[in-house]
Order: structure tokens, then C-alpha cells, then sequence
């Protein structure tokens, strides 16, 4: 899917150079705080809430999300550096480690700053950690392999099952808004702040037990790979969250080379036993250089409609737009940190359809290109 998001951008790119822009038919309707184009607002707006607007190709009736600290009109723009994980080795042991044998412990350094713990003395009890080279946190086990053969999240894939956890709010051993709280506590201490939820998938072992997939690339089921038993001790929260810098949502964006992956979400999977799975990116210390004005919403759309205005036979439907904060990477250590407008929906092309986000940056009103 990743590849054919690309291969997509590049049809985008060759059809804007060959095709005209497309004429504006703007939507007056409007209910509070909505951003009606008509009116020719082109400041800044803290208090939208939603968004309308019809062009040739591109169709926005969006939410508009903004964060209380952009109430100034001005972001920050900051400069990070790679976390120092190493100096947190035992913690990280007694964090993630926990139930393991210390003798059985392994610790090996990737390169300067990055290394990898791991358990492997008993296959059905491994347990992996690893900060990579990306400035990323990866945690793996067996226990969260199980779980995560029980689940198909991609809403395009035929086995999409998501839903399936997403019938209940709350887990017999913790309530949903204790295990947020538990997560967001354990990464605070490595410098890592995650803030609101994303997405959340509340999965009871007895749909996990009518789930399980362990049927391989081959297309082949192998039973043997299936856990042994189901109980309501594996209960488990699979949370996604935003990272949070000065009240601000952070993204990380698949910059070419850079080996930042799609989404803008860290993940962290949570049973009775604690954090089982984890996928955090782009984990930086952060120094504020300077603030910015942010520009209008309006002159984020407007580098919308020039980057993409009048593309033939490829629509937009635009149904969420949010004010966030955007890492964009320099090299394995380093990253800026910039304000952007982050535009999300469907990329649509005859039959076919798929998430699309356009990424401005929300003090020159440049497109930010993966």
C-alpha cells in the first residue's frame, strides 16, 4: 500500500503539470465557527471548527481540529536531538523486563546511542526491545505476536476485523482511560509524552480466540503457531496516541530514506502483565529556537487547490484537517520540529480509493512532500 501511495503521488505530480485549475463553487452554507470562504477571511482563526469548500476535484467538509495552545496564533519551531535511551538500560529492564531472568538478557549495541535488549531463552516468553538508528522505539513478544494475529486494523484488507474490538469501552481488569493513563506514565519517564488517544481496540480474549490468523505468506494455516488457550487474563487495550510537545499533537511523516513509517500514531499494547508491544517514532529531545506566526487556514487551502486543483480524473474528499506539529528528520540524530496543517481523506481514482494526507507547513504555506 505504501508504494502505491507513492506511485499515485507520482501520477498526481504528472497530471497537475498537464491539466488546468479547476474553477472554486463555494459551499455558503455554514453553521458557528465555520470558515466560509465567501467571506474572505485570511488571518488566522483559533476558533474554527469546521471547514466547507467545493473545487473542480477537491471537496472539503472537514473538521477542523486546533489545539488550545495555538490561542496566540503562534507555534513553536524547535531543533532535536535522538533521546539518550542507553543511560536508562536497568529502568528499560525493569519496565519491559520485568518477568524475565536477568542471566537471560542480552544487550547489543546497533551503533552510538542505539542498542536492543532481548530475552529469547524460552520461545513462548521472548521479549524484544530496541531503539533503532531512526530515533525509534520498538517493543515485541511473543505474547503481543498472539495477540496481534487476532486483529486486522487496515480497513482496505478483506480480513478487516477492527470493528470487532471497538463493541466495548472498558476491560474487567483496568478501565480504558487507566491503561491510557498507565502508558502515557511509563514513556513520561524516558522523556516521551503521549497525549490524547487516536484510536483504541478493546479486545476481550473471547473474540481474540474466534480471530486468531495464523495462516502465513504462503497462504498456508499453521495450528501450530496458535497460543495454547484462551482466558480473560489476556485482556488486552491496543491504544494509539498522539505524541504531545507543549500541548501541540506531533506527526511523523514517511520522509524518503529516513525509515519513518506511515501514520501519525504511537502505538501500545497493554494486558494484566503490563506493555506487551510498543512502536513510538521519531523520539526526540526538544529546544525551541523560536515561534511563528501561523498562517490562515485559507492559505493552506489555497496551496492545496495550486498543488492539486484541476488533476484529471483524481478527486479529493477532505474530511479532516488538524493544526499539529510535523518532525521532519535531517539525518539519524536530528529533526526539526515545525507547525503544519495537516489534511486528511480519501484520494479517489474511478473505482478505487485511498487515505490520502497533504501536509502544509503552517508558517509559509509550502506543501511538505514525503
Amino acid at each position: 500500500m505504501k508504494n502505491m501511495k507513492y506511485l499515485w503521488k507520482l501520477v498526481m505530480v504528472m497530471a497537475h503539470a498537464l491539466s488546468g485549475c479547476g474553477k472554486k463553487q463555494i459551499d455558503v452554507s455554514g453553521a458557528k465557527n465555520e470558515m466560509n470562504v465567501a467571506e474572505g477571511k485570511e488571518q488566522f482563526d483559533a476558533s474554527m471548527t469546521s471547514y466547507k469548500e467545493k473545487l473542480d476535484n477537491i471537496t472539503i467538509d472537514a473538521e477542523v481540529l486546533i489545539p488550545s495552545a495555538a490561542q496566540s496564533g503562534e507555534a513553536p519551531i524547535a531543533n532535536g536531538e535522538s533521546l539518550d535511551l542507553k543511560k536508562d538500560i536497568e529502568q528499560l529492564k525493569s519496565d519491559f523486563f520485568s518477568e524475565c531472568n536477568p542471566d537471560s538478557l542480552t544487550c547489543d549495541e546497533i551503533e552510538d546511542g542505539f542498542f536492543s535488549i532481548e530475552n529469547s531463552e524460552v520461545s513462548d516468553e521472548w521479549v524484544a526491545f530496541a531503539y533503532n538508528n531512526s530515533s525509534s522505539i520498538s517493543i515485541n513478544s511473543a505474547n503481543a505476536q498472539h495477540k496481534l494475529n487476532c486483529i486486522v486494523r487496515e480497513t482496505y484488507d478483506e480480513g478487516y476485523n477492527g470493528n470487532l474490538y471497538q463493541q466495548k469501552e472498558n476491560l474487567s481488569f483496568m478501565s480504558q482511560k487507566e491503561a491510557a493513563d498507565k502508558a502515557r506514565e511509563v514513556f513520561r519517564q524516558y522523556g516521551i509524552e503521549l497525549g490524547d488517544l487516536v484510536n483504541v481496540y478493546v479486545m476481550d480474549y473471547e473474540t481474540m480466540e474466534e480471530q486468531e490468523d495464523t495462516t502465513g505468506s504462503d497462504g498456508e494455516n499453521d495450528d501450530s503457531m496458535k497460543k495454547n488457550g484462551w482466558s480473560q487474563e489476556d485482556d488486552t487495550y491496543y491504544m494509539f496516541f498522539h505524541q504531545m510537545f507543549q500541548k501541540y499533537p506531533v506527526i511523523y511523516q514517511p520522509y524518503a530514506g529516513m525509515g519513518f513509517s506511515d501514520g501519525e500514531a504511537a502505538s501500545v499494547m497493554l494486558d494484566q502483565d503490563g506493555i506487551i508491544e510498543a512502536d513510538i517514532e521519531g523520539c526526540f529531545s526538544w529546544d525551541v529556537k523560536e515561534t511563528q506566526k501561523i498562517i490562515s487556514l485559507q492559505e493552506a487551502v489555497n496551496t492545496f487547490e495550486k498543488n492539486y486543483g484541476g488533476i484529471l480524473e483524481i478527486e479529493y474528499n477532505i474530511d479532516k484537517i488538524s493544526l499539529l506539529l510535523d518532525i521532519i528528520p535531517e539525518n539519524q540524530r536530528t529533526a526539526k520540529l515545525r507547525p503544519v496543517w495537516y489534511f486528511q481523506g480519501k484520494m479517489i481514482s474511478g473505482a478505487d480509493q485511498v487515505d490520502t494526507a497533504i501536509t502544509i507547513d503552517a508558517v509559509n504555506g509550502q506543501e511538505i512532500m514525503s
